[in-house]
């Protein structure tokens, strides 16, 4: 049976306020006294690219090579702003997007391709029995929605804080979910 612990990357201050993260660093303190649990051992160490990927996985001893299939959801034009601004300025753009998985007014990644890149990485064949990937919570939540076998809708029911950690496990060619959203403190 393989293992996979999916580690929600440290918060940035711009998620902190309600917007949609960019290539921000960690906010400060968020990684001070932490230290990974046994859950996030493993022989297999992956990474998102963004750099409060790299920094929480650095700050937990558990740094690797950045993946790029590991990236944040791309929200195009939509990086760094709120979602009260949004709402505000683009009411019916930000309306479409949760209404409709194959929709990006933000000229960047459909909800349905987040669905289907992340799951095509779970899908990817590993001969290691102990995976760890640190990721932004998109990238987790998409597994988790993967591994349930759950529809889009799914998505915007699950909450996923920074800083928690998610167990799935694969086995008989299927993935099952083990815990969602442990929080490291």
């Amino acid at each position: 049976m393989r293992v996979l612990a999916l580690l929600s990357a440290a918060p940035t201050a711009a998620q902190r306020r309600g917007a949609f993260a960019a290539d921000d660093e960690v906010e400060p303190g968020a990684l001070d006294g932490l230290h990974a649990p046994a859950v996030l051992a493993g022989d297999d160490r992956q990474c998102g690219p963004e750099r409060r990927c790299l920094e929480t996985a650095g700050a937990l001893g558990l740094a690797s090579a950045p993946q790029s299939i590991l990236r944040a959801w791309d929200l195009g034009s939509w990086a760094g702003r709120t979602i009260a601004e949004l709402g505000d300025e683009e009411p019916a753009a930000l309306g479409a997007w949760r209404e409709d998985p194959d929709a990006a007014p933000h000229g960047g990644e459909t909800l349905s391709q987040l669905l289907d890149r992340v799951g095509a990485w779970l899908d990817e064949p590993s001969e290691r029995e102990r995976a760890v990937a640190v990721a932004d919570a998109s990238v987790v939540r998409a597994s988790v929605i993967r591994a349930l076998g759950a529809d889009w809708h799914a998505y915007w029911r699950l909450d996923l804080p920074p800083l928690t950690v998610s167990v799935l496990t694969h086995g008989s060619g299927v993935w099952r979910v083990r815990s969602v959203a442990v929080p490291l403190r």
